[in-house]
């Protein structure tokens, strides 16, 4: 079996992914390109990546065989985690093949600052924000909400590491 975790950048995505890995023993990768995956995956893999709801990504999760679980998480968290990453994490420029926008310096006043209320209205910030809401309604998406599974990890992911064949 094979599990994409597709979601908004800074969901909790790693976590999930790592701790899914680490219960199931299985296989973990993360991309910021699904272009950028080799040809032949493995079994029983969970890969991460943020990434659109479009026909040619949707074909390359069918033809590889993926489930797709996505990661809600209060918005405003995500914000303030993406910019406050971006700081320190040069590669946030390939989110979403750039559209992402970042980093922007946050400023002396963090969240009030001007420079983050004019990020967090911009297309950057849009972008960074739609990938969940664009799976989330798909009938065949696992959803998990990040503070949910943070309050009560056994409870939220021991059920699903059982459905995808791990034991409690």
């Amino acid at each position: 079996m094979r599990i994409a975790i597709v979601s908004s950048p800074r969901s909790g995505n790693t976590f999930i992914r790592e701790t899914l890995a680490a219960a199931l023993d299985w296989q973990s990768m993360a991309f910021h390109d699904y272009r950028e995956a080799p040809a032949s995956l493995p079994e029983n893999l969970l890969l991460q990546i943020h990434w659109r709801r479009d026909p040619a990504f949707l074909e390359w999760l069918s033809d590889h065989k993926f489930t797709v679980l996505t990661v809600a998480r209060h918005p405003f968290d995500v914000l303030l985690s993406a910019v406050r990453y971006s700081a320190y994490e040069p590669s946030v420029t390939r989110w979403l093949g750039g559209d992402v926008r970042l980093p922007i310096q946050g400023g002396d006043e963090g969240a009030a600052s001007p420079e983050f209320l004019r990020y967090a209205v911009s297309a950057g910030a849009d972008a960074l924000l739609s990938v969940t809401p664009q799976w989330w309604n798909d009938p065949g998406v696992i959803r998990l909400r990040y503070e949910q599974v943070v309050r009560h990890p056994r409870r939220r992911l021991g059920d699903l590491v059982v459905r995808l064949g791990g034991g409690r």
